[in-house]
């Protein structure tokens, strides 16, 4: 990648072109895991055509901050307000995080998703991935938040399909594999037989 930024509509394009490079045929089945799963949502909106299936496992949806600003008060909006300060001073930003805020501008003009068979996963107890600096009932309140939110996810594309799952943290591939390769297959099954 070399002096290129590493926003979310960087590493798409990347993916685009390694897959042309390799000569890897479509349609391609896009999974995302956290941030990758929004360079799989720019990558598909981008090669919508070439895409026959997207999964995105934990991730966010754009207007995350926007809504935590709006459910947040007092301490518990200072403590937010702080952390993305700290986010955007990173003095040599090379990672997702000091891209955050590019990555959420691109997703929301990057125009609507092709529709194709979609899943989202998400962990049913999301408490577990907010920092502890924000108060037991702010934090109940934003793991909420990021359910609802999950299920906007789901709703970009007409039929997407929303697993809600007990039992398992951030890395859900690692935590439950199954509950990954079972979409998973099922999607390529899908998109075989569409392709017949």
């Amino acid at each position: 990648i070399g002096e290129l930024p590493l926003d979310g509509g960087q590493s798409a394009s990347d993916l685009g072109v390694l897959l042309e490079t390799m000569g890897v045929p479509d349609p391609y089945l896009v999974v995302g895991h956290s941030f990758g799963a929004d360079v799989a949502r720019l990558f598909v909106a981008a090669h919508g055509e070439a895409t026959g299936g997207l999964i995105l496992v934990e991730g966010q949806h754009e207007d995350i901050l926007d809504e935590q600003r709006k459910l947040l008060e007092g301490e518990d909006l200072e403590q937010l307000e702080q952390m993305v300060v700290r986010m955007s001073e990173m003095a040599d930003p090379r990672s997702e995080l000091a891209y955050r805020s590019s990555t959420t501008e691109q997703l929301r003009s990057s125009g609507p998703l092709p529709e194709i068979p979609f899943v989202v996963i998400t962990a049913a107890d999301r408490s577990g991935a907010l920092p502890p600096m924000f108060s037991e009932e702010a934090q109940t309140r934003l793991a909420d938040l990021g359910v609802k939110l999950q299920e906007r996810l789901a709703g970009l594309i007409p039929g997407g399909e929303h697993l809600l799952l007990e039992g398992v943290g951030h890395n859900v591939h690692i935590d439950r594999p199954e509950a990954l390769l079972t979409p998973l297959i099922h999607m390529i099954d899908v998109i075989e037989r569409a392709d017949e």
